[in-house]
């Protein structure tokens, strides 16, 4: 800007042209360019003021800086005579410069301080606005320019979020056990090969199988995390508790590789049976949540703290052998399904608290077995029938006791504003300093059934990549 001035008084003045060829600018010409922007704000927002203070003649009583008795001063700048006249401060610290509170020169002043003060906070930027420029409501402008400072957005990570969706139906509907189940795996776990004195520590994992309806847990223990390891505990897995008609799972290498092998077989399977007697366990499907999202697979994850809670308890700096291992894991799974699902009564009237045993085996696993002895007699089919009756309670209870427990929210209560296409986000990182994650540009949208964007494809230097909102931190936009 100093320039431009200097360009006009140039051109003002031809025959004097020369002693404008400097390049460089002095100390007293930004001076005078600063006095000059400040002179030409004040009379564009503050006209009828700056006109009334030339005149010596009273500032309307309408005047919204009437409250800060202005005056001019010998620059013809509007400035403040407030009540500290008679205090040790400078001049500009008794007398600021009144700058209006929507005109660029305040987000000028900002920018500069802001930048030279390190992004510093709003107290210490207030400090600093107010030794030299009384501008109104400083705080809100102040928290308005911070929002939009891309390097104050990102190192105070505010990452995207939205209001928590609907559980899906796969949780609120009632099924066989594991007929819709959930997978994740632990480890590493050190263990040895054999008992003696050169015996060898090897690594050795778990996965666990969680039900969606009923959260019944099962573990299965392995050497190794390749897709040949994993479709040998799927098989284990599915001997034991049946196929699954949809799997969930994180975007883990062995899961989706697993995952292609498994339905490539089951396909092949199937092209053996005739067209109209096809088996249904080959319409299996499998399902993976976004990459960097485990919240939204916080019903594999609750139950792998939960596992790894026993396991450090019983275990702690034990080694066993893979056999011990299998048998521990067996253990844990039981403590795991004879958890309640619902809290507790302190009335010693009330039912037992209904657990995953209840689905698997028709109580907690680790209860002792209450033989009666009025069913001895019985018929098969009356017992078949009695049978059917304490399933339906289990049904009921289930309905009445833990699905309704379900009901509340208890994170992300408030609807927030979606993300939409062409959005400048930066995806977050934990592993790396915020000013290392990588830029990227929302390419596409994903809305959930209560049409809230929750997932959305993003546009990076590498390539296309699908995140969840939480995973965001969207850019302030000039």
């Amino acid at each position: 800007m100093s320039y431009v001035f200097r360009f006009r008084e140039a051109a003002r003045k031809v025959p004097n042209r020369t002693e404008y060829h400097t390049i460089s600018l002095s100390h007293e010409s930004i001076k005078s360019t600063k006095t000059k922007i400040i002179q030409l704000t004040q009379k564009q927002y503050f006209g009828g003021e700056y006109f009334a203070l030339v005149q010596v003649t009273k500032v309307h009583s309408k005047s919204k800086i009437l409250s800060l008795s202005p005056f001019l001063d010998s620059n013809q700048v509007i400035r403040s005579q407030g009540r500290l006249a008679c205090s040790t401060l400078s001049y500009n610290e008794k007398f600021p410069v009144i700058v209006p509170y929507k005109s660029y020169l305040s987000h000028l002043i900002l920018s500069y301080i802001h930048h030279l003060s390190l992004h510093v906070e709003i107290q210490l930027m207030t400090r600093l606005v107010r030794s030299e420029y009384w501008i109104p409501k400083l705080s809100k402008l102040i928290k308005d320019f911070i929002r939009k400072c891309k390097p104050c957005v990102l190192y105070k990570k505010s990452v995207q979020a939205q209001f928590m969706g609907a559980l899906p139906a796969e949780r609120t509907v009632l099924s066989l056990p594991f007929t819709n189940t959930g997978i994740d795996f632990a480890g590493p776990f050190t263990i040895q090969n054999f008992y003696g004195r050169k015996c060898r520590l090897e690594k050795s994992y778990a996965y666990l199988f969680v039900c969606f309806a009923t959260k019944g847990i099962h573990l299965e223990a392995v050497s190794d995390l390749s897709a040949a390891a994993f479709l040998a505990a799927f098989t284990r897995f599915v001997s034991r508790r049946g196929l699954p008609a949809t799997a969930f799972s994180d975007n883990g290498t062995n899961f989706v590789g697993a995952s292609k092998l498994l339905i490539s077989d089951l396909q092949k399977a199937v092209q053996s049976y005739p067209a109209d007697s096809a088996p249904n366990f080959s319409k299996i499907t499998w399902k993976f949540i976004p990459p960097g999202s485990p919240h939204m697979g916080g019903l594999w994850e609750a139950g792998m703290k939960s596992f790894k809670t026993h396991f450090k308890k019983i275990a702690g700096n034990a080694k066993y052998t893979f056999e011990e291992f299998s048998t521990l894991l067996t253990r844990i799974e039981a403590c795991l399904n004879s958890r309640p699902l619902t809290r507790m009564s302190d009335n010693p009237e009330d039912l037992l608290p209904l657990t995953p045993g209840h689905f698997l085996q028709g109580g907690p696993l680790l209860s002792p077995p209450e033989p009666c002895e009025s069913q001895k007699n019985i018929s098969f089919m009356r017992r078949w029938n009695t049978l059917k009756v304490i399933h339906h309670k289990f049904s009921l209870r289930w309905k009445e006791e833990y699905l309704k427990g379900l009901m509340n929210r208890y994170k992300w209560k408030y609807p927030q504003r979606d993300i939409a296409v062409n959005y400048l986000v930066v995806l977050r990182n934990e592993q790396l300093p915020p000013n290392e994650w990588r830029l990227g540009r929302v390419l596409k949208v994903y809305r959930g059934p209560d049409d809230r964007v929750r997932v959305v494809d993003v546009k990076i230097q590498k390539g296309v990549v699908t995140r969840s909102v939480v995973k965001l931190c969207i850019l302030p936009s000039d």
